[in-house]
């Protein structure tokens, strides 16, 4: 469980002080949005995780759009030994490092040489993204294994790749990971693999609790943790709506009208988000380009499943889905309910299967039991897409997707489009949340409830 320290002599939080005055851009209400952020790290963190840099010291980094800010502080065992208390002493800029931590350097000034050569001063542990990733079920990461490089095989270089898997109370998911390049300043992005030069290290130890003279009694941090989640108005039971991994339940409408149009509807769903006080992230406009494998008899639209190749900045991603039967006391026109697995791939594997070869990646063995005697899959349809997605909040922390689509269909030489669709996906939220929103933009803005898949309903437009 994730808290934060005790504050002395009755002072103000230190962490909430030091808060506000570095990522005040964050969020106009940056306490209670931290707040929000600790409640959704303590909905997926597990009970027994621990955590070790140069000690039983910890690093998280938390990454948004606007801003990079790291929550460090110490790990403890609980009365009940299978559990760990983590207590946050400081909030930093992704660039600074850890006073106390700094204590173990042996070195008068803390230098840039001093970070290459001493990285744990700054490498997280975990990394917890807002919003989430697209592709992923948890916004919080554990970094499980690290590939550094050596100059002339002696000084390390201050760049390293972190494997990164997805964590849940459930524990680690051993099955899917990413690998981000991270450099001593803080700064990471998403690549497909480590650079080959690259390669690894790892360490453990965490004391008692009660064994810390310098620390208070663990039932104060979790009264502490309690009072301000109550404090904030923090829905901390947010897991009882998750959706299982590997789940996904969405709506889907079609627009018919001008692009001119469909442009101006997102604009005034912007315009009722903020009417209705949602709080909402938007992306800019990114472009997708999917290719749609079947076999010659169209095994896997005949059995509910799409198998896709997505080609997005540089790197390529397999996906499957499998229709599942909706079962759900909120039921309504348009509701998909879906099984979803997804990997990226090598250049190697990508051209394996644009040739009609097997390739292993999981979502790809899937096929063989989602629709049996599927034969020799080729590309049957291509998808271009222009979405532009925002992450919508409501004052309990529920969240929702919202994708605006603007779609063209190719197939043979032939080409339909552009279409229009607005998908809205479940992050988490109440389903009546969800279906309220989703009544509200059909109603207000002449949306139509689509009862086909992006693969359906292109292989519709070619055949009829």
């Amino acid at each position: 469980m994730l808290v934060i320290s005790q504050a002395k002599d009755g002072d103000e939080l230190h962490v909430l002080k030091r808060l506000r005055e570095r990522f005040s851009n964050v969020d106009s209400n940056i306490e209670r949005w931290f707040l929000s952020v600790l409640a959704e790290i303590n909905c997926y963190l597990p009970d027994d995780w621990r955590m070790t840099k140069s000690s039983n010291n910890f690093r998280i980094q938390v990454i948004t759009p606007h801003d990079h800010l790291a929550l460090v502080g110490y790990s403890y065992k609980r009365k009940h030994h299978k559990r760990i208390i983590n207590i946050i002493d400081n909030v930093l800029y992704k660039h600074y490092f850890d006073i106390k931590e700094a204590k173990n350097i042996k070195e008068k000034k803390i230098s840039k040489q001093s970070k290459i050569k001493n990285p744990e001063l700054i490498q997280p542990n975990l990394y917890y993204f807002q919003p989430c990733p697209e592709d992923s079920f948890s916004p919080l990461f554990a970094r499980q294994y690290e590939r550094v490089k050596y100059k002339n095989n002696k000084e390390l270089t201050g760049t390293q790749y972190h494997r990164i898997h997805p964590l849940t109370k459930a524990g680690l998911d051993l099955e899917h990971h990413k690998w981000v390049k991270w450099d001593i300043n803080g700064n990471i992005e998403f690549v497909d693999y480590p650079d080959e030069e690259f390669h690894g290290k790892n360490y453990w130890l965490i004391p008692d609790l009660e064994s810390q003279s310098n620390r208070s009694r663990e039932e104060e941090y979790l009264e502490q943790y309690e009072n301000y989640i109550k404090k904030y108005e923090i829905d901390n039971t947010q897991t009882k709506t998750i959706i299982p991994p590997p789940a996904e339940i969405e709506l889907k409408f079609t627009f018919q009208g001008s692009k001119e149009e469909f442009n101006s509807l997102l604009e005034n769903i912007k315009v009722y988000m903020e009417n209705e006080n949602f709080q909402a992230i938007w992306g800019n406009p990114k472009k997708q380009e999917d290719l749609y494998f079947d076999d010659e008899f169209y095994t896997l639209y005949n059995s509910g499943v799409t198998f896709r190749l997505r080609k997005q900045k540089g790197h390529s991603r397999i996906t499957v889905k499998k229709r599942m039967p909706v079962e759900h006391e909120y039921s309504t026109e348009g509701l998909y309910y879906r099984m979803e697995e997804e990997a990226t791939i090598s250049k190697a594997q990508e051209e394996a299967l644009l040739r009609g070869e097997r390739i292993n990646p999981f979502p790809f063995r899937l096929i063989a039991y989602l629709a049996p005697g599927c034969g020799m899959l080729k590309e049957t349809l291509k998808v271009s897409n222009t979405r532009t997605t925002g992450l919508i909040t409501d004052k309990l922390m529920q969240k929702i997707e919202i994708c605006h689509d603007i779609v063209t269909y190719s197939s043979n030489e032939e080409e339909f489009g552009p279409l229009f669709e607005i998908e809205i996906e479940n992050k988490g939220a109440d389903p009546h949340l969800v279906n309220l929103i989703a009544e509200e933009l059909k109603n207000q803005h002449n949306l139509e409830p689509s009862t086909q898949t992006k693969y359906e309903r292109g292989i519709s437009l070619f055949h009829n």
